[in-house]
């Protein structure tokens, strides 16, 4: 369409200069889905029928199939991945195909299939961070005894505890998960159905886009949406100082399995050439994407996202491959302890000062429920079901959406306790969240002072509610053993002590865009309750 402002043809270097085929891809699958999602809205407002919908729905899992088994590869005349996707539906089913482009720009398209590919990917990265922090805190709790110099300026200075080392680099990483966190939930704004430069012309029913997709609102403005790179400099933020910080703990390895110190051995048994070298060497290329991405949007009213894929891409590859390295790295690292308390011999090195076994034990049991808190606050913002990435769920969603609108996650499992020991004048209150009906990633317990066993545990429950927004949870299951507020939030007693009254309303306000499923739990059955609230009321 915008060819036609122009009254000669593209000339050939034109066509080259935008092409971008050679790095996108691994994008197809995420664009397919895209697809599928917009033909379920427009068979709902009526722009497609049934019939075409049906047509669609399975040339586009066709030519997902087409793909992944290598029938299917990229056409170069067509300059990037979405553009073959498209020409190859048209081709196996005719009009209905291009019926499809029906209130799908161009831009929004490729906007959304770019969002979804970075979810699934920082995803996966995230798992693997998770991984090395875990390994990193396995080192620790193996060295924690181990003295060696400390070097500053690779001069001998005062000495330091091993397993401290470790934890120094588990801060680094940790901080490097949390930007990850932060990257992936600037991915959560749908901007499909946004159009060229103002809204689609149609009843778009952007909502019910965003919600197939999971995705967590739809874009605000569409001039913003479509001017704004910042989800991509949120990425290249998160892995600019991941690999800095990579390549920090590469110089130590580098330098301490050298041959003037010689006591930290490396097992590159399952490496071509030096893996220290290759996560350093690494490091320049994601800097550099980085740089380029800044370039490009620095003075322009809009980034062409052609440009900022490639860089995107692989600098999303060369994370993981880096991580894929650090792990077994850190693993494997064996350190030669007598070789390392040699320097303690001299009388250069200053007198040892290192963490004794409670204070390092305190620090990793801290460290740990860190780790697991990080695993959930990012599972819980970020969650996104994997059978959502497959296209053959699309077809079960068109037929029934309420599907989606009305799960629940039951990974995420929120308890609320409230407890008087025969006091009715001494209530405590506990509040607490499971992942996967594993130990607790976030607990709360206080005294609420001379209040009533109800009033006690509406307060643990807002305290839970307001955790679950805190961290983005939209769907849970809630259990309590209080079957009156159960009732209550449930919506089928109603409430009429004012006091009672006000703290249910103020719940209901946390919980009314969430989908909760409220259970009774007996006391019995629930042996961490009574932990928590005798926990609270030994306070007092």
């Amino acid at each position: 369409m915008w060819k036609g402002r122009f009254d000669n043809d593209t000339a050939k270097a034109g066509i080259e200069l935008s092409k971008s085929p050679d790095c996108d891809w691994e994008l197809a699958e995420f664009d397919i889905i895209a697809r599928i999602a917009h033909a379920i809205m427009l068979n709902k407002i009526g722009i497609i029928d049934d019939k075409e919908f049906i047509e669609i729905e399975s040339g586009l899992i066709s030519v997902k199939d087409d793909i992944l088994t290598g029938r299917f590869i990229q056409k170069t005349e067509y300059n990037d991945v979405h553009s073959n996707v498209e020409a190859r539906l048209i081709e196996k089913i005719g009009a209905a195909g291009a019926k499809l482009h029906t209130e799908l720009n161009r831009n929004d398209q490729i906007t959304t299939t770019l969002k979804l590919y970075m979810r699934a990917q920082l995803f996966e990265i995230k798992n693997i961070m998770v991984s090395v922090l875990e390994c990193l805190l396995e080192r620790a709790e193996s060295h924690y005894s181990l003295i060696v110099p400390g070097y500053n300026y690779l001069r001998q200075a005062q000495t330091i505890n091993i397993g401290h080392y470790w934890l120094a680099h588990y801060d680094a990483f940790s901080r490097d998960l949390i930007r990850l966190i932060a990257a992936f939930n600037s991915t959560n704004e749908c901007t499909l159905g946004v159009s060229e430069l103002t809204w689609p012309t149609q009843k778009y029913d952007r909502e019910l886009v965003y919600k197939i997709l999971g995705f967590s609102t739809t874009a605000n403005n569409y001039l913003d949406t479509l001017m704004s790179s910042d989800y991509i400099a949120d990425y290249h933020h998160f892995a600019t100082l991941f690999s800095i910080h990579t390549n920090r703990l590469a110089e130590d390895f580098a330098i301490y399995s050298s041959q003037e110190f010689g006591w930290l051995i490396m097992n590159s048994a399952t490496y071509t050439s030096n893996p220290v070298e290759l996560l350093r060497g690494k490091t320049g290329q994601i800097i550099g994407n980085a740089h380029d991405l800044l370039t490009n949007i620095k003075g322009i009213p809009i980034i062409d996202i052609q440009e900022a894929k490639c860089g995107l891409l692989g600098s999303i590859n060369t994370v993981k491959l880096m991580l894929s390295i650090l792990q077994p790295l850190i693993s494997s690292a064996l350190i030669d302890e007598k070789l390392a308390r040699k320097p303690l011999e001299k009388d250069i090195v200053l007198p040892q000062v290192s963490l004794s076994r409670t204070k390092l034990e305190e620090m990793k049991n801290a460290i740990d429920f860190d780790v697991n808190r990080h695993k959930y606050q990012f599972s819980a913002a970020s969650k996104m079901d994997s059978d959502f990435t497959n296209v053959n769920v699309m077809s079960r969603i068109s037929e029934n959406i309420s599907l989606f609108e009305g799960s629940v996650d039951e990974s995420f499992i929120g308890y609320f306790d409230g407890a008087s020991r025969g006091n009715p004048g001494l209530a405590g209150a506990g509040a607490w969240i499971s992942c996967g009906n594993k130990e607790p990633v976030w607990e709360n317990s206080d005294v609420l002072g001379k209040k009533t066993n109800n009033e006690a545990e509406y307060i643990a429950l807002i305290n839970l509610l307001n955790e679950f927004r805190k961290c983005g949870i939209k769907k849970a299951i809630v259990r309590g053993d209080s079957k009156l507020v159960i009732e209550q939030m449930s919506g089928r007693w109603k409430v009429n002590e004012p006091r009672l009254k006000e703290l249910c309303k103020q719940a209901k306000l946390l919980a009314q865009d969430m989908h909760l499923v409220y259970e009774w739990i007996p006391r019995e059955q629930n042996s961490y309750a009574d932990y928590l609230s005798n926990k609270a009321i030994d306070k007092y």
